[in-house]
């Protein structure tokens, strides 16, 4: 049941940060570790930001139907995408700030699926 509500948790933040990516995309910019000047950089935060909304509507939608194995899945699918955001900021000379943003993201998702796999 733990895993659940984390992974509750995880959906509302996830939702939060792709509204706050939408509505101030300079902090996320900067959060990121993308140029905050750069029209293109912001148009692909606000990009991330309806990503991030998706991803944290599915998974609330996963926890709210109690679909463990399939949360499970999902939530393995987004440890995927927090490390290759991680990559993505260190490959492009982000700041270590921004990459270790990435990197606690992935380790709170990787115990969340762990939590996951033990309530199937």
């Amino acid at each position: 049941m733990i895993g659940i509500v984390l992974a509750s948790l995880a959906a509302v933040g996830l939702v939060v940060l792709g509204v706050g990516a939408i509505v101030a995309p300079r902090p996320s910019a900067a959060g990121y570790g993308l140029p905050t000047a750069d029209p293109v950089a912001l148009a692909l935060i606000r990009a991330l930001g309806i990503r991030d909304i998706v991803l944290g509507l599915i998974v609330a939608a996963l926890a709210y139907r109690d679909a463990f194995a399939a949360l499970a899945a999902t939530t393995l699918f987004l440890i995927l995408v927090a490390i290759g955001d991680a990559l993505i900021v260190g490959s492009s000379g982000g700041k270590r700030r921004s990459i270790a943003i990435h990197v606690v993201g992935a380790v709170g998702l990787f115990v969340i699926w762990m939590l996951l796999r033990t309530e199937v």
